[in-house]
């Protein structure tokens, strides 16, 4: 692997996120993983499939939006939240987080939408379902690992109390909404890192015609 790819220290972050992956794809085929979309609930916690109470789960933020709401969270803190794909004005692949964040008033704190998506048009996506989304303590909407996206960030907050008040004013305005919070990753040098190793990705994998 270390011929494959190099020893210089971009060729070992590679190296480290190739094994990472690895490792995931390994847990995900052995421990029988998979994720649980909102439109997946009624069959997973049914009686229709037993079998499924047997296999591992995990939901996405927009079913795990929609459980939290269901038994008083209102609050919930995540990695990244999905969006609009590249290209999703053709292919109109769309995260179901955005469409749930419209519908369920529950507080999605996260570091931003994930990099390998369109960050741009996801933010004017959330705009047109009328979803509160901020930034903490910055002017540029983070990309999930790297703090800096280029792009403005609708909202800026600067106190947890903004935030706290701004989400009580939307129930007493009877919203059906939630809010995304955003904040930035503070460990920019990884962040720029991934950026790059993302950016090469996806520029290898439109050269190729690979889609996914």
């Amino acid at each position: 692997m270390i011929l494959l790819f190099g020893n210089n220290k971009k060729s070992r972050f590679m190296l480290s996120l190739l094994f990472l992956g690895v490792v995931c794809i390994f847990y995900i085929y052995f421990q029988s993983y998979s994720f649980v979309f909102v439109y997946g609930l009624p069959f997973i916690l049914s009686v229709i499939n037993p079998c499924h109470h047997f296999k591992t789960k995990a939901t996405t933020v927009a079913s795990t939006m929609h459980l939290a709401h269901l038994v008083g969270i209102k609050t919930f803190v995540t990695g990244g939240i999905g969006g609009v794909h590249r290209g999703g004005q053709d292919s109109m692949d769309i995260s179901a987080d955005l469409q749930e964040l419209a519908n369920t008033p529950v507080v999605v704190v996260s570091a931003g939408i994930k990099s390998i998506l369109d960050i741009r048009r996801t933010l004017e996506m959330l705009e047109t379902l009328s979803v509160p989304t901020v930034t903490y303590q910055s002017n540029e909407f983070p990309a999930f690992f790297s703090p800096r996206s280029g792009i403005p960030t609708p909202t800026r907050v600067d106190t947890i109390n903004d935030i706290a008040r701004a989400y009580q004013t939307s129930i007493d305005l009877g919203l059906p909404c939630g809010m995304l919070v955003a904040i930035p990753n503070q460990d920019p040098v990884l962040g720029e890192r991934t950026e790059n190793a993302i950016q090469d990705a996806i520029r290898d994998a439109n050269q190729l015609g690979i889609q996914g």
